[in-house]
């Protein structure tokens, strides 16, 4: 599903395997997967967390990257 908001942003967008990154959940403070981060000169601008067992849905994906 990231994917397809992901197309034709002008922003990169980047997903990443948690599981081969801890280091970025950690200085991220990323406890539940999907967590999508909105990164402005290295700084989080923006954040949207998922909910244990449950993730996001489509219309919190898409009400949060048309807010970015």
């Amino acid at each position: 599903m990231f994917e397809k908001f992901a197309e034709g942003k002008t922003q990169s967008c980047m997903r990443v395997k948690t599981d081969d990154k801890a280091t970025l959940c950690e200085e991220y403070s990323i406890d539940v997967v999907p967590t999508v981060l909105l990164l402005k000169n290295g700084k989080v601008a923006r954040r949207l967390d998922g909910v244990a067992g449950v993730g996001l849905d489509e219309k919190q994906l898409m009400d949060f990257t048309s807010k970015c």
